[in-house]
């Protein structure tokens, strides 16, 4: 590992400094002020390993190899020393020399030690890490101020951070806000993949997933409505693997007779198959599938029993006011099996729509089919299209914005913001 001082001006003269004479690979271990402008500690070749190594081998009175006996408290006073000179110009500092009193042997102390140290290197690479990002932040805001307002714009969307920063980067740089916002939302549009209707123009076998709540059956029944208006009822059945909540059946068999379709329910995908084989009459065969949790244990038998079923199209159902994270474990985990695309429910729910973009594009660009708007069957399910999604986007962060500011006294402190949605 080479450790190494750089003096500079300022800070973004000093990062220069570290770049050129250490590589894109360096560590920025302390940085101070100091007279004449920023100090910087930097390293290259960082190891947790070799810095306990160099430590232990800097006291000037090394262990004899025979065992040695230690307290837990002195061994876990060590690593932070050694941690903590990594911010100071001045040589590694001595531990305090293990007496023998614990029943613990030489081995055991060392590896605590070791274990303690990296534990504070991590920390301390977490905290620099940060501060490199703070600082990216300020160049970047500097020299492309127009889409540095972009992506505060799409975080107040719900977007991921790190998206938001791609797409607004994608853009080539302008001094015009207008055009800036324009180009975000052109690379944001390129990024979303949509469906084209497809279920209710060509039919098949449709199996539903995803976890409690986020509003299947009602999206399998409004997918019937949708299908029985263009189509008629008598090229319709549904069928139902819910076996895990009481009363499943009966909802769909009711649900059945109002609509006027067949119901069939199927244990396993043994009796899906058999099932399905008689339904061969039939031009869409929809599946509604029980909610379990991502991290249910039977969740990928499940997944696995319907994706083994050769013609069953799996469709993901989520929520659009889900979190962000909940959104992402949601598709990391039910996508272990092959998805032909998803229903984005709840949109009249939404706070912001931000979250569901950066999930849908963050797992392989999952191609979204369809929007579930409301509760009504008939009317509030329709095909995703971009302008609908777009238009909402802005419209619900627009009024994420007028709530954060509140007055319009403050708004008037933004100046920069009040165009933000505009082209």
């Amino acid at each position: 590992m080479k450790i190494k001082r750089f003096m500079a001006q300022d800070m973004r003269q000093a990062i220069r400094l570290v770049r050129d004479a250490l590589g894109a690979d360096a560590v920025i271990l302390s940085s101070r002020q100091v007279e004449g402008g920023i100090e910087l500690m930097a390293a290259v070749d960082f190891d947790a390993e070799l810095v306990a190594d160099m430590a232990q081998r800097s006291e000037p009175n090394p262990r004899p190899p025979t065992p040695a006996k230690v307290t837990s408290a002195e061994a876990g006073r060590a690593a932070p020393v050694a941690a903590a000179s990594l911010h100071k110009d001045a040589p590694w500092p001595r531990a305090e020399q293990p007496a023998p009193v614990a029943k613990r042997d030489a081995g055991d102390a060392d590896s605590a030690t070791v274990g303690a140290l990296r534990r504070e290197l991590a920390s301390m690479r977490d905290l620099l890490e940060g501060q490199l990002a703070r600082i990216a932040w300020s160049e970047f805001a500097r020299e492309r101020p127009r889409q540095a307002e972009v992506v505060r714009q799409l975080e107040r969307m719900g977007m991921d951070a790190d998206l938001a920063r791609a797409i607004a980067e994608a853009g080539p740089p302008t001094e015009d806000f207008r055009r800036a916002w324009r180009e975000a939302l052109a690379t944001l549009a390129e990024r979303l993949r949509l469906g084209s209707d497809e279920i209710v123009q060509d039919g098949g076998v449709i199996a539903l997933l995803g976890p409690t709540g986020v509003g299947k059956t009602t999206t399998l029944a409004k997918l019937a409505a949708r299908y029985i208006i263009r189509h008629g009822r008598g090229h319709v059945a549904l069928v139902s693997t819910d076996g895990y909540r009481i009363g499943a059946h009966a909802q769909l068999t009711t649900l059945g007779q109002l609509l006027g379709v067949p119901v069939y329910q199927a244990e396993n995908g043994e009796e899906l198959r058999r099932v399905l084989l008689g339904l061969n009459d039939k031009r869409l065969v929809l599946i509604d599938t029980p909610g379990m949790s991502p991290r249910d244990a039977h969740l990928q038998a499940q997944l696995q029993a319907l994706a083994d079923v050769p013609e069953v199209h799996l469709y993901m159902v989520l929520a659009a006011n889900m979190s962000r994270g909940s959104l992402g474990e949601t598709l990391r985990r039910f996508g272990q099996v092959p998805l032909s695309g998803a229903v984005l429910t709840k949109l009249d729910e939404a706070e912001t729509l931000g979250e569901a973009f950066s999930a849908l594009i963050g797992y392989g660009g999952v191609r979204l089919s369809y929007l579930g708007t409301g509760q009504r069957i008939a009317e509030d399910l329709e095909p995703a299209r971009l302008q609908r999604l777009l238009g909402q986007a802005v419209e619900l962060a627009k009024r994420r914005r007028s709530e954060d500011w509140g007055t319009a006294g403050a708004r008037g402190n933004d100046r920069s913001s009040q165009h933000a949605y505009a082209g």
